[in-house]
């Protein structure tokens, strides 16, 4: 999907990896083991070892479900979004002084954490030489070689600085820092962007942080059109609870607006929130897990830019009506949404059935023509979905299958030994972000297909002189 938000390796990495430590009560319960991709070991490519990166020893969050309520229909018709103004009002300065993260050296090797492609030759990535902070990147030649645009971001006093972002096209995007391994509040923050491919960055507003004194750590940042933008950030955890602070812009990043939080929560304080997508400048979604606390699957949906949010129940899978009822043995949550237009979309439905030794994991498509008023779900052979468009893409775990009929069917094109952060333009031309863990650390390498996934060749990136 055009202008797809470039942050869940932090759905792949970040998704398993980064969550508030504080809500781990439903994961405990449940187990890790559910978790675990299977595949048969003899097809497993070597994966190619870059650059050992420390495990970290965040756990995943726990969650539990608001009571559903009926989603209302669409409008037929949206309130038109105004075009930006010819000429922007310039934009306050960084939210505070000081040295600023320096650029890696022409020649350096990189380790790409996070990719984001638009086309063969250019894309986006996050990575960093070395340990340290992560750094914001753009590719002219498919990924061989990479120019550090990374914006002028205070250094903190301590810790590394991580890296969330949203990359529109070749010339737009949008980032904000925050502590790599440390959640604690800020003492400022704020989101970059640019509007020239990274040449020059302009610094939004400091965010209202005022009344969150726990923690802070932004999941998704996301865009409607080059003037509607929302950040996602998790500020607390309580009993099957993911506290989150939600702040919107109407002005391309000038300003940001708390709409909600803690205090005035919308209905969303309850369950692990995954991730946030919005389809239009009002119609958006928060997908999420309740780990199997209460009956359902969490799904939020909202009409009016974010202010208020509704739970949405989804239809049973014919072939498994009591799936949602079965809270003692099976659960279930939503993850990977992904829309085409303000009616056509797609998420996955993740159910884990622990009646199994070890449990099992089963996978639903809901897809929807008609901006979320219906949902029908088709049973998938795996996770995370990537579709380059309605019809044509891949159900993406350590087992990679293809559809070309908007997931009716599915062809097994690879099995890997590897959990990667998949970014494909077309049919045949993809990138990933592969990772393996071993008992101390976790093995980082950048990898391309040209053949649709059958075949994966290394790249080692560095900085273009």
């Amino acid at each position: 999907m055009p202008g797809q938000c470039a942050r869940r390796s932090k759905l792949m990495s970040r998704k398993w990896i980064l969550s508030l430590c504080s809500i781990i009560l439903a994961a405990i319960l449940i187990g890790c083991a559910a978790r675990k991709a299977n595949g048969p070991a003899e097809r497993n490519p070597t994966l190619p070892i870059v650059q050992p990166v420390p495990t970290s020893t965040a756990e995943a969050p726990a969650p539990i479900l608001a009571t559903d309520t009926p989603l209302p229909p669409p409008p037929d018709t949206e309130t038109p979004i105004p075009p930006p103004p010819d000429k922007e009002t310039p934009l306050p300065p960084p939210v505070s002084s000081g040295p600023v993260i320096s650029h890696i050296e022409a020649g350096q090797p990189v380790t790409i954490t996070l990719i984001r492609m638009l086309d063969a030759s250019n894309g986006w990535a996050v990575g960093r030489a070395g340990q340290g902070s992560e750094h914001v990147l753009t590719t002219a030649d498919g990924g061989q070689t990479w120019r550090d645009v990374t914006p002028p971001e205070p250094i903190p006093t301590e810790g590394d600085l991580a890296v969330l972002g949203y990359f529109a096209d070749a010339q737009t995007a949008w980032v904000t820092y925050h502590g790599q391994n440390e959640m604690a509040i800020p003492a400022a923050a704020a989101v970059w962007r640019t509007q020239d491919g990274g040449q020059t960055w302009q610094s939004g507003a400091s965010l209202d942080l005022q009344g969150l004194n726990e923690t802070y750590w932004p999941s998704d940042l996301v865009f409607a059109d080059a003037q509607n933008g929302w950040l996602l950030v998790h500020v607390g955890a309580g009993m099957s609870h993911d506290y989150v602070a939600l702040f919107r812009t109407q002005d391309g990043g000038q300003n940001w607006t708390r709409l909600l939080d803690p205090f005035n929560d919308g209905g969303i304080q309850a369950c692990e929130k995954n991730a946030l997508i919005f389809s239009s400048s009002q119609n958006g979604w928060l997908t999420g897990n309740c780990g199997g606390v209460m009956a359902g699957a969490f799904l939020f949906f909202t009409g009016d830019s974010g202010q208020s949010w509704q739970a949405v129940t989804l239809p049973t899978p014919a072939e498994a009506p009591d799936l949602f009822s079965d809270t003692g043995n099976t659960y279930c949550g939503t993850e990977s949404p992904v829309f085409f237009s303000y009616q056509v979309g797609k998420l996955i439905l993740h159910c884990v059935d622990t009646i199994k030794d070890p449990p099992v994991n089963i996978y639903y498509l809901y897809s929807t023509e008609d901006g979320g008023v219906t949902w029908t779900p088709t049973i998938i052979p795996s996770g995370a979905i990537d579709f380059v468009s309605i019809d044509r893409g891949w159900a993406l775990s350590r087992n990679l299958y293809y559809t070309s009929d908007g997931g009716m069917n599915w062809e097994l094109v690879k099995t890997v030994n590897w959990d990667g952060q998949f970014s494909f333009v077309n049919e045949e031309i993809g990138w990933a972000v592969a990772r393996a863990e071993t008992d101390t650390s976790i093995l980082i390498a950048l990898v391309y297909t040209t053949d649709g996934g059958n075949t994966w060749t290394e790249i080692h990136p560095t900085i273009a002189p």
